[in-house]
């Protein structure tokens, strides 16, 4: 009798949790998990819009890979299963089309970015040009690494354009982003550093020394693309459009970009 009860309340509790389990399972298929591949200046605005539109799209969910344009790029090409890339570097960009990696129909400018040189908080050795960066007393200067950090070579552009990159090279530190670049020159470990300019105003620790001019080096641009391979295109398209929305562009002016025009 026991044994017949139990083998009943058994059948009745699997016939009551089966749907519970099932509604889950449908509930967690439904929904869509896009993956970016991200330009690492772009870490804290955009982890604050995709908190936004993931409240505002509760059937899509955002996870990004940060790093350098160049490295992000390379990825893709090895085959990474990316639905949307942004990149701060038009050569990238550029390369993965040629590849028909991303379709150039699929693609917008969303911000802008100025390259600033900064120092360690005080500037003690009174560093306010980029010829500043010639004198005896400054030992280490971090540079994003050539070509994969867009960083690097807009500052390498602006060397070259004063004719002082070669006088340069053998005090440059390279570092594998522009955060390491930023935490290199925080921690004082480097004497001076090119990051942008969003990025040094996430630091207490550093001095902006000068802001390079526009006119010696090209526009830094932030791109979105959304990758051919992708199974989501709509989603993501919906996404790349969200980055140019006012709620979007209000953010990254926050957090002090420019807007793309």
């Amino acid at each position: 009798m026991k044994r017949t009860f139990f083998v009943l309340f058994s059948f009745l509790l699997l016939v009551l949790v089966l749907p519970l389990i099932s509604g889950c399972s449908s509930g967690e298929s439904k929904k869509i998990n896009l993956t970016i591949s991200a330009a690492a200046s772009l870490t804290s605005s955009l982890n604050k819009i995709i908190d936004i539109f993931e409240k505002e799209h509760p059937d899509i969910k955002i996870s990004v890979n940060y790093g350098a344009s160049g490295a992000l790029r390379q990825q893709i090409e090895q085959g990474a299963k990316v639905d949307l890339f942004l990149p701060v570097s038009v050569r990238d960009l550029q390369t993965l089309e040629s590849e028909k990696l991303v379709d150039p129909s699929n693609s917008v400018v969303f911000a802008k970015n100025i390259l600033v040189l900064i120092v360690p908080k005080g500037n003690l050795l009174d560093i306010k040009s980029l010829e500043d960066l010639e004198k005896s007393d400054v030992k280490k200067i971090a540079i994003g690494s050539i070509p994969s950090v867009p960083a690097g070579v807009y500052a390498k552009e602006s060397l070259e354009k004063v004719g002082i990159f070669d006088n340069l090279k053998s005090k440059f530190v390279y570092g594998k982003d522009v955060i390491q670049v930023l935490e290199y020159v925080n921690t004082g470990n480097v004497d001076a550093g090119f990051v942008y300019r969003t990025d040094a105003a996430t630091s207490k620790g550093v001095t902006i020394a000068y802001t390079v001019l526009d006119s010696i080096h090209k526009p830094i641009l932030y791109y979105a693309a959304v990758v051919s391979s992708t199974k989501y295109p709509t989603e993501a398209k919906e996404f790349m459009n969200f980055l140019l929305s006012k709620k979007a562009q209000e953010i990254f002016s926050e957090y002090g970009f420019l807007p793309p025009n």
